[in-house]
């Protein structure tokens, strides 16, 4: 098993072990929704150090902002799953794993025709429009 098989098993793993334990609340749809993102995150950021480490600095924001959506992303998906803050600091994450969503899909766009870059932005795209509408909610 090489590197990439080793990363995508082992965040298919963990996201899919997260979301089994998410019980079924308001939040369900943003948990999904982070979890989702936060596989195809894991598959762009494993694409960008490859191309980093040969050189090809063209992906760096694009990495920087995948690694920021990432932390975001599980702690929304995390706390919105456990449904234990308080409603108005969840709804304050949510407008920050939005916004940094939106961040990681304009840095991504750039790199729109790997295939592992698309992915992030559409799964970037959907998370931001759950989180906004879990904070409107």
């Amino acid at each position: 098993m090489n590197r990439r098989q080793l990363i995508i098993a082992t965040a298919t793993a963990v996201i899919a072990g997260t979301a089994i334990a998410a019980p079924a609340k308001e939040g369900s749809v943003v948990v999904e929704a982070c979890y989702a993102c936060m596989k195809t995150g894991e598959l762009c950021l494993a694409m960008c150090n490859d191309m980093l480490g040969r050189g090809m600095t063209n992906v760096a924001d694009c990495q920087k902002r995948v690694a920021d959506m990432l932390t975001l992303c599980e702690a929304m998906g995390t706390m919105a799953a456990r449904n234990t803050a308080p409603p108005a600091r969840l709804k304050a994450l949510a407008t920050m794993c939005a916004d940094t969503c939106r961040d990681c899909e304009k840095a991504c766009r750039p790199n729109a025709a790997m295939a592992e870059c698309k992915a992030c932005i559409e799964d970037a795209v959907r998370c931001a429009k759950a989180c906004d509408a879990f904070a409107k909610g």
